[in-house]
């Protein structure tokens, strides 16, 4: 998406920047993805991280790519991107010298950003069966 949840659009970095995750989950891609990753990355290493995304055959990817298909929260430290079944994604801003990078993924939505993404999935509509 080009634009976040509140319709504003999202920069030319930070989409080029999400895209890549996005199609480097697609493909299972996990050289690639640790190359994109903050270190720390939210509360632990890349490599720890990476062997998360690893487990069950690179199922929580699908689960990845879903989330960045979502529209983002912006928010003063970035981008926040929430899964309607729980999953946060996060890519930290960049400043002038350094460009901003994807800092945080979660399947549980235990993550500090889960309180965003908890009054965003409040404010939408839910589908009836």
């Amino acid at each position: 998406m080009k634009t976040d949840s509140a319709g504003s659009p999202l920069g030319d970095n930070a989409f080029v920047t999400v895209s890549a995750v996005h199609e480097m989950a697609c493909r299972h891609d996990y050289d690639g993805l640790l190359d994109m990753m903050e270190n720390p990355f939210g509360d632990k290493a890349p490599s720890e991280a990476l062997r998360e995304l690893r487990a069950d055959g690179g199922a929580p990817l699908a689960a990845l790519a879903q989330t960045l298909e979502t529209a983002p929260i912006s928010d003063q430290g970035g981008l926040i991107y929430c899964h309607p079944r729980g999953a946060t994604a996060a890519f930290a801003r960049g400043t002038q010298d350094r460009p901003g990078r994807w800092s945080h993924f979660t399947l549980t939505g235990a993550s500090p950003m889960d309180g965003k993404c908890s009054e965003l999935r409040a404010e939408q509509p839910t589908s009836s069966p």
